[in-house]
């Protein structure tokens, strides 16, 4: 059996707004068809486009293990 878990919260400005969410995270269970293999990514954005940053990371970093270029 396996578990894992995540937990992520916005953080506050400096007038005590609340923000938006900035973080993302990933798992891949069998990464490159390795059974055994498990990828964990955990990205922080921060600024304007923090979240828009974080999530491109999420989303585009897996595709340089699965296809690497030469």
């Amino acid at each position: 059996m396996e578990c894992f878990a995540a937990k992520s919260r916005a953080g506050y400005g400096a007038n005590k707004e609340q923000k938006t969410n900035q973080d993302a995270y990933i798992v891949i269970k069998g990464l490159n068809d390795i059974k055994n293999l498990w990828f964990f990514g955990v990205f922080d954005g921060h600024g304007v486009n923090g979240h828009l940053a974080s999530n491109h990371v999420k989303d585009f970093l897996p595709c340089t293990f699965l296809h690497p270029t030469s």
